[in-house]
């Protein structure tokens, strides 16, 4: 190889070096996927949450504090408080044949 495509290649390398951290660095971006419900740990206010999704939760159920949240894909998470304070979060993949009701009566086990 001559000096000037030796050169070329290692331009090309480092140039998808510095794509590739910029990206790395990046901010995660807010919405309802299953990367944001992993960043959810125990202990999390409802504000905490609702600033990962960027959105506020549907109510479930007033007795035992439950929030949904469903992402654009049908994928949805629900979310158990105690105190203010997530306790328990489950995450459920689409199904594309079962209702979004059916996949609460599962979770809710009804």
């Amino acid at each position: 190889m001559t000096k000037k495509r030796w050169l070329l290649a290692g331009c090309l390398i480092a140039f998808v070096g510095v794509v590739l951290s910029v990206l790395a660095l990046l901010p995660p971006r807010t919405g309802v996927t299953k990367a944001n419900f992993d960043r959810i740990e125990k202990g999390m206010t409802k504000v905490q949450i609702e600033g990962i999704f960027g959105r506020i939760g549907k109510v479930v159920r007033e007795d035992v504090a439950v929030l949904a949240w469903e992402a654009d894909d049908e994928s949805s998470t629900y979310i158990r408080f105690l105190d203010d304070r997530m306790i328990d979060a489950s995450w459920i993949q689409s199904k594309s044949n079962e209702t979004f009701s059916d996949k609460l009566r599962r979770w809710l086990r009804l």
